[in-house]
């Protein structure tokens, strides 16, 4: 199930954007709209707030999100912030623990800013380990 679909949002909206709808969406499916049942709706509905509604919970679906789509091959090692990273005048590179290097260019980090994205995972080169990166 995804989070975002069910309070019709997308990976992109901000918090409040997510908020507002999930109110619209519990008035719209509350029990007393319902003869006093509880709706498999209302129901999703306030298990998706519950997995988006603070900062960190909504990092934490949205890395478990990922980690679906990728092969099973592939899990979030930790994340980081971009001032993290090291920085040579073109990219920005963090050693992973298997000796191998995350490595983003600039090019791709504005880039993925300009899609109004704060965030993004970057893989190892060396291993199936990927870093979500808050930028």
């Amino acid at each position: 199930m995804d989070y975002y679909k069910v309070l019709q949002s997308s990976h992109a909206d901000d918090l409040a954007l997510i908020k507002k709808r999930y109110q619209e969406l519990l008035l719209k499916h509350h029990p007393d709209k319902n003869g006093g049942v509880e709706s498999s709706e209302f129901l999703e509905i306030r298990k998706a707030w519950n997995h988006l509604s603070t900062p960190e919970a909504r990092k934490l679906y949205d890395a478990e999100l990922f980690g679906s789509q990728l092969s099973q091959d592939s899990a979030v090692w930790c994340t980081l912030n971009l001032q993290d990273l090291r920085f040579n005048g073109e990219e920005y590179s963090y050693s992973c623990k298997c000796s191998g290097n995350y490595e983003i260019h600039q090019e791709e980090i504005d880039i993925i800013l300009q899609e109004g994205d704060k965030s993004c995972f970057v893989s190892c080169d060396s291993c199936s380990l990927t870093i979500l990166l808050n930028l």
